[in-house]
Order: structure tokens, then C-alpha cells, then sequence
């Protein structure tokens, strides 16, 4: 009886799963759509700037709604592909404990130091955003 809810179990978590993945890659595909728009866009601000002499005030603020999208659309499909940005220096130069640690250990814990800073010098301009 508990073998057969496990099955049923195992089966909805491989469904979802599978059904996560393709959400992912659509999403992912999405931002490379909206890479291609910006560039369209950026083209655009460009052209009104220096050759109409007209510059478009919008520009500079769908180019950076454009990369937060992108942003917050490929990073779970590149995190589950392993395909992150890392500096192939240390593939070069250092041996494979060496690589492990650094990436499974001080890459964490400088990234948990990062962000715990950037929330302490951000904390009072957006409280006080938050009041206001």
C-alpha cells in the first residue's frame, strides 16, 4: 500500500518536474527574444540621438526593464543547466580539490557576504522608502 502512494508520489514529482523544465526553457528562449528587442531598441535610441538629434528619454529605461527581465528569466533554466558565468582561470591554474572548494565553499560564502552588505548599506534608503 505505501509502495503504491510512493509510485503515485514519484510519478506527480517527475510530472512537475518535467513540466518545471519546460516553463524554464520557455522562459529562457523568452529572454533571448527580449536580447534581440533590446538590441532593436538600444538601435533605436541610438539613431534618434545622433541622427535626428532627438533623443528618446525612454531609451535608457526599457533597456533596463529589458535586462531585469532577462535577468529574472534565465536564472533558474542556466542555474539547472550548470552553464553559469565562472572565470576559466581557475580551471587552468589550480588543481581539482583546489576548485571544489573554492567553488563549493568560498563562492558561497563570498556571495552570502556580498549580499549581506549590500542589505546593510541599502537598508535606511529603502526604509525610508518604504515610510515614505
Amino acid at each position: 500500500m505505501i509502495g503504491l502512494r510512493l509510485n503515485k508520489v514519484e510519478r506527480v514529482i517527475q510530472l512537475l518536474g518535467s513540466l518545471l523544465d519546460r516553463v524554464t526553457r520557455l522562459l529562457w528562449l523568452f529572454a533571448g527574444a527580449l536580447i534581440v528587442l533590446m538590441a532593436f531598441v538600444v538601435g533605436y535610441g541610438v539613431f534618434t540621438r545622433y541622427m535626428l538629434r532627438n533623443p528618446d528619454p525612454y531609451t535608457y529605461e526599457i533597456t533596463c526593464i529589458l535586462m531585469l527581465a532577462c535577468v529574472v528569466f534565465t536564472l533558474a533554466h542556466t542555474q539547472r543547466l550548470g552553464r553559469h558565468l565562472r572565470i576559466d582561470l581557475m580551471d587552468r591554474y589550480f588543481s581539482e580539490a583546489v576548485r571544489g572548494i573554492v567553488l563549493n565553499i568560498v563562492t558561497p560564502i563570498v556571495g552570502l557576504i556580498f549580499c549581506g552588505v549590500l542589505t546593510w548599506k541599502t537598508w535606511e534608503d529603502a526604509w525610508l522608502a518604504l515610510q515614505n
